[in-house]
């Protein structure tokens, strides 16, 4: 299936937020990088995950 993260982008929230919430969806083992910098959040997000 190729390489696999997961890029988390929030605003409001701890600074583990995505580790949370892909914990919870049973996906462990895998890279997770948290992006929080306000209105620029979604564009960092994405770029990151490109």
């Amino acid at each position: 299936m190729g390489n696999r993260a997961v890029v988390v982008g929030y605003v409001y929230g701890e600074s583990t937020s995505g580790q949370r919430v892909v914990y919870e969806l049973g996906l462990t083992g895998i890279p997770i990088v948290n992006a929080n910098n306000n209105c620029s959040t979604g564009s960092t997000a994405l770029f990151l995950a490109t």
